[in-house]
């Protein structure tokens, strides 16, 4: 296959990012030349648009991306967005009844217009914080009037079970689809995410084939985790690299290298030349 029929679209944390949360020599070289003959490269990730970008420096992106897990796709050479799915107007009162809950709970929100944290700064956890700037510290009546695209509560099991029952108890499950995550960052720290209803990273590819600038182009999608399966179902090629999870690996038509390895250069100059 030639790369100009090609659309290339990558996670980020365990895949294009190595263990130190960068992006190697030779993918960025493999990168470069993929979109110098022609390829389409774009991410795929829970993070938020801006958030991402201050990962990549000197990354170039020229597809349009999928953001926030699939609740937007956003096209970063023209700077916007080209679709937003939104949470449903009942996650306002359960963020407030969660925000004053008195449960050890990093709250985020996320918007069009950046990453807001509803817990105060002297009691949410400096390094994830860290992980998610640039954001803004506010109250949730701060934001009431703007459109979420996913909220996020990290902490210990069982203040996210809390969280959980909550939902719950609201009836709300229908409303949204609620995705697990561990990080690294914390020990003994988890995290869920609030999702619109029927959102993932496989929506954010069906709506990719909708966009005329990848029409006749193969999709390839590269991940490690849980949040890529769906991803990876509805791509037309499916990698995932050798330290991904095995649920993951099922998925793949092909394993790479892991991510401290290379695994989207191998992708870029050993399976595309080959397809």
């Amino acid at each position: 296959m030639k790369c100009s029929d090609a659309a290339l679209f990558s996670d980020l944390d365990g895949t294009l990012f190595n263990c130190c949360g960068e992006v190697s020599i030779n993918n960025r070289n493999a990168i470069e030349d993929f979109i110098a003959q022609g390829g389409m490269f774009g991410i795929a990730t829970g993070r938020a648009s801006q958030n991402a970008l201050q990962h990549l420096p000197g990354i170039s992106i020229n597809a349009p991306s999928i953001v926030f897990n699939g609740a937007a796709v956003y096209d970063y050479v023209n700077k916007r967005y080209i679709l937003a799915n939104y949470l449903d107007a009942e996650s306002l009162p359960l963020i407030k009844e969660l925000a004053k809950c008195g449960k050890r709970l990093d709250i985020q929100l996320y918007t069009e217009y950046g990453i807001f944290y509803v817990t105060p700064e002297k009691r949410s956890y400096k390094p994830f914080v860290d992980m998610h700037r640039p954001c803004t510290f506010c109250k949730v009546d701060d934001i009431a009037d703007r459109p979420w695209l996913k909220t996020l509560f990290l902490g210990a099991e069982e203040d996210l079970d809390y969280a959980r029952e909550l939902i719950a108890k609201r009836g709300l499950e229908d409303k949204f689809d609620i995705v697990p995550g561990t990080t690294d960052i914390l020990p003994d720290a988890k995290y869920i995410e609030l999702l619109p209803h029927g959102t993932n990273k496989g929506s954010g590819v069906e709506a990719l084939r909708t966009l005329s600038s990848l029409s006749g182009r193969s999709i390839i999608c590269v991940g490690d985790y849980w949040n890529d399966l769906e991803m990876l179902q509805r791509a037309d090629v499916a990698c995932v690299p050798l330290n991904g999870a095995e649920e993951v690996k099922a998925l793949a038509h092909y394993i790479t290298p892991d991510n401290n390895h290379d695994a989207i250069a191998y992708i870029i100059e050993k399976i595309i030349p080959g397809l």
